[in-house]
């Protein structure tokens, strides 16, 4: 039996909206009821990942999201006491959806160099018939490198 592992300087950090934390809000605003019953969605709000001091002489860097794939369509699941089928859209700055705990490649990063990810999220109704109310929704960014 053999045990092997790698060590390495440091761990990637994140910074969420520029704000110096590694944790943040990304607030979709309010919408009328009546409008998401219509199938329109949210105004697109715009927030930033800044990926930090990550170890260099690696290949494959990759950023997820976590959180629950709403009917496997790619959308976020809002989960809330009204089943009214809330879902958030996460897209890239190419405007590629972005789908609940899937890795998506990002730029190698060079020695001390920042990396600026950003995304647009968005809020809609899979079906109409959405209840007013407050939601949340959480995800974890998971960093990982190989």
């Amino acid at each position: 039996m053999e045990f092997k592992g790698t060590l390495v300087q440091g761990v990637c950090t994140v910074d969420v909206n520029h704000s110096g934390q590694d944790t943040g809000n990304v607030d979709l605003g309010g919408m009328d009821t009546e409008s998401m019953n219509e199938g329109l969605i949210s105004a697109p709000v715009t927030f930033s990942i800044v990926v930090k001091g990550c170890p260099t002489g690696y290949d494959n860097y990759q950023i997820a999201f976590s959180g629950v794939d709403y009917n496997s369509t790619g959308n976020f699941a809002v989960l809330r006491d009204a089943d009214d089928d809330l879902v958030i859209q996460i897209r890239d700055k190419d405007l590629q959806k972005v789908i609940p705990n899937t890795p998506i490649s990002f730029k190698t990063p060079g020695e001390l160099e920042d990396i600026y990810l950003s995304y647009t999220a968005v809020l809609h109704s899979e079906h109409g018939t959405t209840k007013p109310g407050r939601f949340t929704v959480a995800s974890n960014i998971d960093i990982s490198y190989d």
